[in-house]
C-alpha cells in the first residue's frame, strides 16, 4: 500500500473523535467529565476504561493500555498504522491521498489485493445465485429453507457454478495472473485451474469491518464434505472471526446481547426471523478470542447449538469460555427440534423468535446436567458433583463461585465446605489458570522533577512557557529529562499529535504514567498555578545550586591569596545578583 501523505494523515487524525471510535466497540457512560466503560482488552466487571473527549485519548486503569483513536483501532482490530488510518478515513468520508512515488509495502499490497479479489468473487457468486439460470437450483433450495431474497442479499450469499474451472476463467478474464491465483488457497496445487468452490452455496465470511476475508461453501448433492471453508491466511484466522458478526454488531450493541449458534444456516435463519444479534464460530469450537470479540459489544450470550451429542459438547465448552470471559451466559431450549434452521422451516419465524427470548441460566443448566448423573448412590452423587468442577474453576468471581457452590450443596444435600475441599484437591492435582480480577499496579511515587514534567506532559500546550524558563540541565532526574526531550522534539517539529509525542518517550513506564495522569485528571485543577509554581521551584533550585558553586569559588580564591581583585569582584557581583533574584522568587512564592 502506498504511503498516505502527511497532510492527509494529519487531516485524518484531526477528524478522529475518540468517543466516536471507541463507541463502536465499547458501551460508554458519561460520568464525572469523562466517559467510562468495560475495557475491551481485558476481562473486568467494574469499568476502569476511561475516555477523555477533550484530550482525545483513552486509558485503562486496569491493563494500562491507552492512546489516541488510531492506537485504539490498532489494538482493538489488530490493524497496522495505515490500516487504522484508512478505517478512520472510511468512517468520516475522507478521501485518502497518497504520496507520489512512495514505496509500496509488499505485505500490505498482498493483503489489499486478496481483499479486493475476495470482494470480486463474492459479488460474482452473489450475481450468479440471484440472477442466473445456473443458480436456480440453489435459489430453490434456499427458498425451501424459508430464506427471503432480502436475507440472501444481506449476507451476500452466492452460488459457485458446477464447473470447477469456471472461477479460474472468470478471474483471469478480469486480469488476475495464474501466479497470483496460486497464492489464494482457492485452487488446487496439483491442478491450478481447478477451484475448490464449485457446485456449492457460498457464504462470504467477513471481518468486523465488512471486508470479505474467506468463504464457506455448502454442497447440495454429490460426493465431498458437506461444508468446505477457506484455509487460514494472512487475512483470515478462524479463531478470531465470527460468521455474521458484521451483520449483527449493531443489534448486539443495542441489546448488549449476542446469540451464538453452530453454523451459517442457523445464523441466517435467526436473522430471517428478526433475531439479528446471532453469530457463529467458523467450523471450529468457540474460542477465547471470539469471546473477546463479542465482549466488545455484549454483556451476555445465549448459546443455541444443536441438541445432538456434538452440540451438547459444544455448549458445555462455550459456556466455560463465556464464564472465563465474564459474559453472562444462558442456553436456549428447543425441545425435540435440532437447530434454529429446523425451527424456522417447521415452526416459522414467530416461534423461533420466541424461543430466543428466554433461556435457562448457565448455572441451572450445569446443575440439571449433573443431576442426571446422580444415581442415588454415594459414588453417583460424587461423580455428579465432580462433573461441575470445570465450571466452578472457570468462575472468576469469588462471590459468584460461592453462590453456585451453595446451590450445588443444596441440590445434592452435601456440606458446602466438603465440596470446596474436594475442589481444592482437584485443582492441586493439575494446573489451572483462573481468571482473576484486574489488579491496578501502583507505580512508585514520582520525585519532584518527574511529577512536574508529568504535569507539563498533561498540558503540552504549556511547554512553550516551560522551555523559556527551564533548561534540560535544571532537571536532576533522568526520567524527567527524557520527558523534557520528548516535549522539546514535539515542539520543534510543530507536532500536536499525541501519537507522535508518546512514541518519543523511550521508557514505556513513563509513557504509561503520562497517560494515567492525564486520564485521572490529576492536573486539571489550577494548571496555570501548577506550571508557574513548578517553574519557580526549579529556578530557585538552579539558582541556589549556582550560588553554592560561587560561594565555593570565592572561598577557594580568598584562601590561597592568589586571586585577582577583578575576578573576585565579578564573583561577588554575580552572587549579589543571585541573592536578589532568589529573594524575589522566594518572596513571590511566599
Amino acid at each position: 500500500m502506498k504511503r498516505i501523505s502527511d497532510a492527509c494523515v494529519q487531516d485524518i487524525i484531526d477528524r478522529a473523535e475518540i468517543v466516536d471510535i471507541v463507541g463502536d466497540f465499547v458501551k460508554l457512560e458519561h460520568r464525572g467529565g469523562r466517559y467510562w466503560g468495560l475495557c475491551p482488552f481485558h476481562s473486568e466487571r467494574t469499568p476502569s476504561f476511561s475516555v477523555n473527549q477533550d484530550k482525545n485519548f483513552f486509558f485503562c486503569f486496569g491493563c494500562k493500555k491507552g492512546g489516541s483513536p488510531v492506537n485504539f483501532l490498532m489494538e482493538a482490530e489488530k490493524l497496522s498504522y495505515p490500516e487504522a488510518l484508512e478505517h478512520i478515513a472510511h468512517k468520516y468520508g475522507i478521501d485518502i491521498r497518497y504520496e507520489q512515488g512512495s514505496v509500496d509495502s509488499a505485505k500490505d499490497d498482498s493483503r489489499g489485493e486478496l481483499l479486493e479479489l475476495n470482494k470480486r468473487i463474492a459479488g460474482a457468486f452473489n450475481y450468479v445465485l440471484l440472477n442466473s439460470e445456473e443458480g436456480a437450483r440453489a435459489r430453490l433450495y434456499l427458498e425451501k429453507r424459508a430464506l427471503s431474497r432480502e436475507t440472501l442479499e444481506k449476507f451476500q450469499l452466492g452460488w459457485a457454478p458446477e464447473d470447477p474451472f469456471w472461477l479460474g476463467r472468470f478471474l483471469k478474464a478480469k486480469g488476475y495472473s495464474s501466479d497470483f491465483l496460486s497464492l489464494t488457497s482457492l485452487f488446487s496445487k496439483k491442478y491450478p485451474d481447478f477451484s475448490f468452490f464449485h457446485g456449492r452455496v457460498i457464504f462470504p465470511i467477513m471481518d468486523p469491518r465488512g471486508q470479505v476475508v474467506a468463504f464457506g461453501g455448502r454442497l447440495l448433492e454429490g460426493d465431498g464434505p458437506k461444508y468446505l471453508n477457506s484455509s487460514e491466511s494472512e487475512i483470515f484466522q478462524k479463531g478470531r472471526n465470527l460468521f455474521g458478526y458484521f451483520q449483527a454488531v449493531e443489534e448486539i450493541k443495542k441489546t448488549a446481547r449476542a446469540i451464538l449458534c453452530e453454523g451459517y444456516m442457523d445464523v441466517i435463519s435467526l436473522h430471517q426471523a428478526g433475531v439479528c444479534n446471532a453469530v457463529a464460530p467458523l467450523g471450529t469450537a468457540f474460542t477465547e478470542m471470539q469471546a473477546k470479540l463479542l465482549k466488545r459489544s455484549a454483556t451476555s450470550v445465549m448459546l443455541s447449538f444443536d441438541t445432538d451429542s456434538a452440540g451438547q459438547q459444544a455448549t458445555d465448552r462455550a459456556a466455560l469460555i463465556c464464564e472465563k470471559a465474564e459474559l453472562e451466559c444462558s442456553i436456549s431450549q428447543r425441545g425435540e427440534l435440532k437447530d434454529p434452521s429446523e425451527v424456522l422451516e417447521k415452526e416459522g419465524p414467530g416461534i423461533l423468535k420466541k424461543m430466543m427470548e428466554n433461556g435457562i441460566n448457565v448455572m441451572e443448566y450445569f446443575l440439571q446436567k449433573a443431576s442426571g448423573l446422580d444415581a442415588g448412590t454415594i459414588s453417583g452423587k460424587t461423580e455428579a458433583i465432580r462433573s461441575l468442577f470445570p465450571y466452578l474453576e472457570a468462575i472468576g468471581s469469588e462471590v459468584r463461585r460461592g453462590l453456585f457452590l451453595s446451590q450445588v450443596a443444596k441440590r445434592f444435600a452435601v456440606d458446602q465446605h466438603s465440596i470446596e475441599k474436594d475442589l481444592r484437591a482437584a485443582q492441586s492435582g493439575r494446573p489451572f489458570e483462573r481468571v482473576k480480577p484486574s489488579v491496578i499496579s501502583e507505580e512508585p511515587a514520582p520525585n519532584r522533577d518527574l511529577y512536574f514534567m508529568l504535569g507539563v506532559a498533561a498540558h503540552r500546550e504549556r511547554f512553550v512557557d516551560v522551555r523559556v524558563a527551564v533548561s534540560l540541565d535544571d532537571l536532576e532526574d533522568g526520567q524527567a529529562k527524557g520527558l523534557y526531550i520528548a516535549l522539546e522534539e514535539s515542539f520543534r517539529n510543530d507536532d500536536a499529535s499525541m501519537d507522535a509525542f508518546l512514541s518519543r518517550i523511550e521508557d514505556p513506564r513513563i509513557r504509561t504514567m503520562v497517560m494515567e495522569r492525564m486520564a485521572s485528571g490529576e492536573f486539571l485543577l489550577n494548571e496555570e498555578k501548577f506550571i508557574a509554581d513548578g517553574i519557580k521551584a526549579l529556578r530557585i533550585r538552579a539558582l541556589e545550586r549556582k550560588n553554592e558553586d560561587i560561594k565555593r569559588s570565592i572561598a577557594l580564591m580568598t584562601s590561597d591569596g592568589a586571586c585577582s581583585e577583578s575576578g573576585l569582584n565579578d564573583l561577588m557581583y554575580e552572587k549579589m545578583f543571585l541573592d536578589t533574584e532568589l529573594a524575589r522568587l522566594k518572596g513571590d512564592r511566599e
